[in-house]
């Protein structure tokens, strides 16, 4: 874990996965409703938390480097299901990817629970966990300069 001051008032704090991130982003909210750490915005990341409007940034460091992330309460929430067309121009390169047919690539990710573990790139694009690690994709050779409103991406 390593931290580093941004400007006056804020602390990027960079963890090794998505997981640490979130579990350290549980550990600062729980904080903070506590009222052992006031700040202004928690924002996490793939793999950082950033920490705004905190008061002294450089004395937080060895307290916040220290702490220990702690997995994330249960949700009480009910789930949003989303209708998922499985027809794009990847998912024949995906079943190949998975060694699937493409109608289990679409029964594989119909059938994982995703959760928003934070938000970025444009306005409203959730970042999602849940799929199992084997069935990751790598990112394509050449980024898309159009994608199409309601994709899917892994």
């Amino acid at each position: 874990m390593r931290a580093l001051p941004v400007g006056q008032e804020a602390l990027l704090i960079e963890v090794g996965s998505a997981e640490e991130a979130g579990a350290l982003h549980t550990a600062l909210l729980r904080r903070r409703a506590e009222g052992t750490l006031t700040v202004r915005e928690i924002v996490p990341a793939a793999r950082t938390v950033l920490l705004d409007g905190l008061h002294e940034p450089a004395r937080w460091i060895p307290e916040l480097t220290a702490l220990e992330g702690e997995p994330p309460a249960p949700s009480t929430r009910s789930p949003v299901e989303i209708p998922v067309r499985y027809d794009g121009p990847d998912l024949a390169a995906v079943a190949a990817h998975w060694a699937v047919s493409e109608r289990e690539v679409a029964r594989i990710h119909a059938g994982t629970e995703f959760t928003v573990a934070f938000c970025g790139f444009a306005p409203g694009f959730g970042y999602l966990t849940g799929l199992p690690a084997r069935y990751a994709v790598p990112r394509r050779a050449t980024p898309r300069t159009a994608v199409p409103p309601g994709a899917v991406a892994l």
